[in-house]
């Protein structure tokens, strides 16, 4: 098999300088990643929220799968007198909870593209002193992942905002399910059921965004 070098000594085509189309191809590829990047950038959060949306619905069909199979056959694998069946049967409450969280995320997509614009117009006015967040966008704390900026985040940073003023308390229990990507929660789901012969389910540390990763700019509780 040639080398490049070798292909570009032989064949005129692999040389730019004597073949037109290739350095036509040299010359624009920095124009074409420049253009194609904007264009990225264009998507509305709508469409990425679409794209997440999808990827949601099919881990939520794969979770509640799993839990079906877990509560069909926990009663065979284990006994219901041992210590860990109840982590089994917890972890099928998690499945179910995860699958819920999913599903009603997907069908919310419309409302979570509307909710980043009420989110900044919350920031806005709670800056100016006009408004209380809280009674602007009401109880946004949705479990449903959506886009800042191109990025993926999870809970929304109303969230953050409904602890900070009103001291909510979510449920321990699924806390660690609010700031993982479906794959995260996926991969850790996965990695519970590979060895059923575990001690203990192990969950990473429940994690709320503090103000001061708010992608959003400004941000009333930045300053406090």
């Amino acid at each position: 098999m040639l080398s490049a070098i070798e292909a570009k000594a032989k064949f005129d085509c692999w040389d730019p300088k004597k073949c037109p189309r290739r350095r036509w191809d040299a010359k624009n590829k920095a124009s074409r990643n420049e253009r194609h990047v904007r264009n990225y950038r264009k998507r509305s959060v709508k469409a990425h929220i679409e794209k997440i949306g999808g990827e949601a619905l099919l881990c939520a069909a794969k979770f509640a799968n799993v839990a079906s199979i877990l509560e069909r056959d926990a009663a065979l694998l284990f006994d219901p007198t041992e210590a860990f069946y109840a982590e089994v049967e917890r972890a099928i409450a998690v499945l179910r909870e995860a699958s819920e969280r999913l599903t009603i995320g997907k069908a919310q997509t419309a409302k979570s593209a509307a909710l980043r614009a009420r989110l900044v117009a919350a920031h806005q006015k709670a800056e100016a002193g006009t408004q209380p967040i809280s009674r602007v966008i009401g109880t946004a704390a949705i479990a449903y992942l959506y886009t800042v900026d191109g990025t993926r985040s999870s809970p929304p940073h109303a969230m953050t905002i409904e602890l900070w003023n009103q001291q909510k308390c979510l449920d321990t229990r699924h806390q660690h399910l609010f700031d993982l990507k479906p794959t995260e929660i996926r991969s850790w789901i996965e990695g519970v059921l590979s060895d059923w012969r575990i001690v203990r389910l192990a969950e990473p540390e429940p994690r709320i965004r503090s103000s001061l990763e708010c992608p959003l700019r400004p941000c009333p509780l930045h300053q406090e």
